[in-house]
Protein backbone atom coordinates (compact mmCIF):
# COMPACT_ATOMS: atom_id res chain seq x y z
CA UNK A 1 0.00 0.00 0.00
CA UNK A 2 1.64 3.05 -0.86
CA UNK A 3 2.53 5.35 1.95
CA UNK A 4 2.22 2.95 4.98
CA UNK A 5 4.90 3.53 6.74
CA UNK A 6 5.45 7.28 6.43
CA UNK A 7 4.54 10.70 7.00
CA UNK A 8 2.11 10.52 4.19
CA UNK A 9 0.04 8.17 6.58
CA UNK A 10 -2.01 10.77 8.27
CA UNK A 11 -2.76 12.47 5.00
CA UNK A 12 -4.20 8.88 3.20
CA UNK A 13 -6.12 7.82 6.38
CA UNK A 14 -7.65 11.46 6.82
CA UNK A 15 -9.19 10.77 3.48
CA UNK A 16 -10.79 7.63 4.47
CA UNK A 17 -12.54 9.83 6.96
CA UNK A 18 -16.31 10.57 6.30
CA UNK A 19 -17.13 13.56 9.22
CA UNK A 20 -20.99 12.71 8.72
CA UNK A 21 -20.94 8.98 9.56
CA UNK A 22 -18.10 9.58 11.85
CA UNK A 23 -19.69 8.60 15.62
CA UNK A 24 -16.63 8.84 17.90
CA UNK A 25 -12.92 10.62 17.43
CA UNK A 26 -12.42 11.85 13.48
CA UNK A 27 -9.54 14.76 14.32
CA UNK A 28 -6.48 14.53 12.30
CA UNK A 29 -3.36 16.69 12.81
CA UNK A 30 -1.16 15.20 10.19
CA UNK A 31 1.82 17.81 11.37
CA UNK A 32 2.20 15.45 14.47
CA UNK A 33 1.56 12.55 12.37
CA UNK A 34 -1.52 11.98 14.94
CA UNK A 35 -5.08 10.53 13.96
CA UNK A 36 -7.91 10.32 16.50
CA UNK A 37 -9.19 6.58 17.17
CA UNK A 38 -12.15 6.65 15.02
CA UNK A 39 -15.82 4.80 14.78
CA UNK A 40 -18.03 5.40 11.53
CA UNK A 41 -21.68 4.14 11.59
CA UNK A 42 -23.50 3.32 8.41
CA UNK A 43 -20.30 2.66 6.14
CA UNK A 44 -20.93 1.38 2.74
CA UNK A 45 -18.77 -0.66 0.78
CA UNK A 46 -18.73 1.99 -1.93
CA UNK A 47 -17.13 4.11 1.00
CA UNK A 48 -13.28 4.89 0.40
CA UNK A 49 -12.45 2.91 3.60
CA UNK A 50 -13.52 -0.25 2.27
CA UNK A 51 -11.74 -0.24 -0.83
CA UNK A 52 -7.85 -1.54 0.81
CA UNK A 53 -7.09 -2.55 3.93
CA UNK A 54 -6.69 0.77 6.31
CA UNK A 55 -3.84 0.31 8.75
CA UNK A 56 -4.59 3.11 11.50
CA UNK A 57 -7.27 3.72 13.97
CA UNK A 58 -10.46 3.92 11.80
CA UNK A 59 -13.22 1.19 12.20
CA UNK A 60 -15.86 1.71 9.62
CA UNK A 61 -19.18 -0.36 10.98
CA UNK A 62 -21.28 -1.66 8.21
CA UNK A 63 -24.52 -3.43 9.54
CA UNK A 64 -25.53 -6.78 7.79
CA UNK A 65 -29.21 -7.88 8.64
CA UNK A 66 -27.91 -11.83 8.57
CA UNK A 67 -24.72 -13.68 9.22
CA UNK A 68 -24.75 -14.68 5.79
CA UNK A 69 -24.65 -11.13 4.60
CA UNK A 70 -21.06 -9.91 6.57
CA UNK A 71 -19.96 -13.32 4.75
CA UNK A 72 -20.85 -12.55 1.64
CA UNK A 73 -18.82 -8.54 2.23
CA UNK A 74 -16.15 -10.40 3.83
CA UNK A 75 -15.59 -13.03 0.75
CA UNK A 76 -16.23 -9.90 -2.12
CA UNK A 77 -12.70 -8.62 -0.74
CA UNK A 78 -9.68 -10.45 -1.10
CA UNK A 79 -8.11 -12.36 2.34
CA UNK A 80 -8.47 -10.07 5.15
CA UNK A 81 -4.86 -9.67 7.29
CA UNK A 82 -7.35 -9.73 10.65
CA UNK A 83 -10.75 -10.99 11.61
CA UNK A 84 -12.96 -9.54 14.46
CA UNK A 85 -16.18 -11.09 15.42
CA UNK A 86 -18.37 -9.76 18.57
CA UNK A 87 -20.71 -12.85 19.46
CA UNK A 88 -22.07 -14.61 22.29
CA UNK A 89 -23.21 -17.38 20.35
CA UNK A 90 -20.71 -19.92 20.10
CA UNK A 91 -22.35 -21.68 16.77
CA UNK A 92 -21.66 -18.33 15.31
CA UNK A 93 -17.85 -18.05 16.87
CA UNK A 94 -17.16 -21.47 15.64
CA UNK A 95 -19.17 -21.15 12.09
CA UNK A 96 -17.20 -17.68 11.06
CA UNK A 97 -13.65 -18.49 12.49
CA UNK A 98 -14.00 -21.39 10.02
CA UNK A 99 -15.39 -20.78 7.15
CA UNK A 100 -13.58 -18.02 6.58
CA UNK A 101 -10.04 -17.33 5.50
CA UNK A 102 -8.10 -14.46 7.12
CA UNK A 103 -4.80 -13.85 8.76
CA UNK A 104 -5.34 -13.66 12.58
CA UNK A 105 -8.11 -12.36 14.33
CA UNK A 106 -10.37 -12.25 17.82
CA UNK A 107 -13.50 -12.90 19.28
CA UNK A 108 -15.01 -10.09 21.14
CA UNK A 109 -11.77 -8.08 21.34
CA UNK A 110 -9.77 -6.51 18.21
CA UNK A 111 -5.89 -5.74 17.88
CA UNK A 112 -4.81 -7.97 21.08
CA UNK A 113 -4.10 -11.09 19.10
CA UNK A 114 -1.01 -9.21 17.68
CA UNK A 115 0.29 -8.29 21.10
CA UNK A 116 0.59 -11.67 22.21
CA UNK A 117 4.36 -13.66 21.61
CA UNK A 118 1.96 -16.96 21.77
CA UNK A 119 -0.21 -16.58 19.06
CA UNK A 120 1.73 -16.56 15.63
CA UNK A 121 0.89 -13.14 13.20
CA UNK A 122 0.94 -12.56 9.84
CA UNK A 123 -1.53 -12.60 6.74
CA UNK A 124 -2.81 -14.92 3.85
CA UNK A 125 -3.00 -13.98 0.38
CA UNK A 126 -2.94 -10.88 -0.73
CA UNK A 127 -2.41 -9.93 2.79
CA UNK A 128 1.21 -11.33 3.74
CA UNK A 129 2.45 -14.68 3.57
CA UNK A 130 4.17 -16.57 6.63
CA UNK A 131 3.50 -16.07 10.56
CA UNK A 132 5.82 -14.28 12.97
CA UNK A 133 5.80 -14.32 16.92
CA UNK A 134 7.44 -16.85 19.40
CA UNK A 135 7.68 -20.28 17.80
CA UNK A 136 6.13 -18.92 14.60
CA UNK A 137 9.25 -17.12 14.10
CA UNK A 138 11.65 -19.07 15.08
CA UNK A 139 9.83 -21.68 12.42
CA UNK A 140 9.79 -19.11 10.08
CA UNK A 141 13.57 -18.62 10.02
CA UNK A 142 13.84 -22.00 9.86
CA UNK A 143 14.60 -24.10 7.22
CA UNK A 144 13.10 -27.73 7.99
CA UNK A 145 15.67 -30.26 5.23
CA UNK A 146 13.89 -32.78 4.05
CA UNK A 147 15.54 -36.11 3.16
CA UNK A 148 13.68 -39.47 1.63
CA UNK A 149 15.82 -42.54 2.37
CA UNK A 150 14.68 -45.50 -0.07
CA UNK A 151 16.35 -48.56 0.05
CA UNK A 152 19.20 -49.59 -2.51
CA UNK A 153 17.63 -52.72 -3.29
CA UNK A 154 14.92 -52.90 -6.60
CA UNK A 155 12.11 -50.82 -6.45
CA UNK A 156 9.06 -53.35 -6.71
CA UNK A 157 6.72 -50.64 -7.84
CA UNK A 158 5.01 -50.24 -4.25
CA UNK A 159 4.92 -46.47 -3.48
CA UNK A 160 3.81 -45.48 -6.33
CA UNK A 161 0.02 -44.55 -6.86
CA UNK A 162 -0.09 -46.15 -10.28
CA UNK A 163 1.48 -48.81 -10.09
CA UNK A 164 0.55 -52.13 -12.41
CA UNK A 165 1.82 -54.19 -8.76
CA UNK A 166 -1.96 -56.07 -7.88
CA UNK A 167 -3.17 -55.09 -4.93
CA UNK A 168 -3.53 -58.75 -4.00
CA UNK A 169 0.24 -58.73 -3.85
CA UNK A 170 0.60 -55.14 -1.65
CA UNK A 171 -2.00 -57.40 0.85
CA UNK A 172 -0.11 -60.29 1.03
CA UNK A 173 3.10 -58.29 1.94
CA UNK A 174 1.55 -56.28 4.53
CA UNK A 175 0.33 -59.68 6.51
CA UNK A 176 4.11 -60.73 6.44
Amino acid sequence: MEGLLTNDTPHRLAKLIINEKTVIGGTVKPESCYIEPTIMTNTTLDDLCMQDEIFGPILPVIRDSTIEDAVAIVRSFPKPLALYLFSENKAIQDDLMNRLPFGGGGINTTILHVASVYLPFGGVGQSGMGSYHGKASFEAFSHQKSVLKQPSFPDLGLSYPDSKVPLSWIRKFMKG
